[in-house]
């Protein structure tokens, strides 16, 4: 815990204003920061992008992928079973821009909860399930964790990025 605090203290001075690192205010940062000040400490050897959300699935299947992008206002609380994102159909990514963003945000995929694929064997994003660790304790979610579905990254792709480190 106490390295995350550093690595996030150095990580946030990257983006060239100090004084707005968190506490008190926090301005964050972005996965290629992070990325880069791993390298620069000699904890990773380098890191992969995904430019899409199958590429980041494919990623997810040797470890954890950080993902950034915007977090909603309607995202604050998950609903009972852990979905930010409802139904994950478009209409939910709808309201969820409509409620308003409350800021950007980088969390980490954990895992695949449930990959589904379509008849020719294309994943099914709609019905495809991420586990993703939130920061903001334990008291979030599913014991810090939420889920999120791969149809809801892939409508908004353009807005989130995907980084996976590899270790030195």
């Amino acid at each position: 815990e106490e390295f995350a605090i550093l690595l996030y203290h150095l990580v946030t001075d990257q983006t060239g204003v100090p004084s707005q690192e968190w506490p008190p205010t926090d301005c964050g940062s972005n996965g290629l920061y992070v990325c880069q000040e791993l390298i620069a400490q000699g904890f990773a050897a380098s890191y992969q992008s995904a430019p899409n959300v199958t590429a980041d699935l494919s990623l997810l299947q040797t470890g954890t992928v950080m993902q950034g992008g915007p977090w909603f206002n309607s995202w604050m609380k998950p609903d009972s079973n852990g979905f930010v994102d409802g139904d994950g159909s478009y209409e939910a990514m709808r309201a969820a821009v409509k409620s308003g963003v409350a800021g950007g945000h980088e969390t980490l995929q954990r895992g695949i909860t449930q990959l589904a694929l379509n008849s020719d064997g294309t994943v099914d994003l709609a019905n495809t399930v991420i586990k993703v660790r939130n920061s903001w304790s334990t008291a979030f979610g599913l014991n810090g964790d939420y889920l999120l579905h791969a149809s809801t990254l892939n409508y908004l792709l353009k807005y989130y990025d995907f980084k996976a480190v590899v270790l030195a």
